[in-house]
């Protein structure tokens, strides 16, 4: 159970930074640059014509797994999941 001390300084801490006219000042700044309707997701367009197994960078943007070691399979959990090794390549 919360202490009634730890309570009372928990509720001034919250008026506290509510009333701070910096903070106040910032969310109006804030609020008066915001153009238009926020848009959390959208119909995909031409999907058809997109590259879906390398994705947006294409062939150009994979990673180089010639450097990468597998090690082993880890069990455990929920997720599939990988132990491997890179290679460090010195420069010198």
């Amino acid at each position: 159970m919360v202490s009634k001390k730890f309570g009372r300084l928990l509720i001034l801490s919250v008026f506290v930074l509510l009333g701070s006219p910096t903070l106040g000042a910032a969310q109006k700044d804030h609020k008066s640059e915001v153009v238009g309707t926020p848009v959390l997701w959208r119909q995909p367009v031409g999907i058809e014509a997109r590259n879906l197994l390398t994705g947006a960078g294409g062939d150009a943007m994979k990673p180089d797994l010639s450097k990468v070691t597998w090690l082993k399979d880890e069990t455990g959990g929920y997720s599939t999941k990988y132990a491997c090794a890179t290679q460090r390549v010195m420069n010198g």
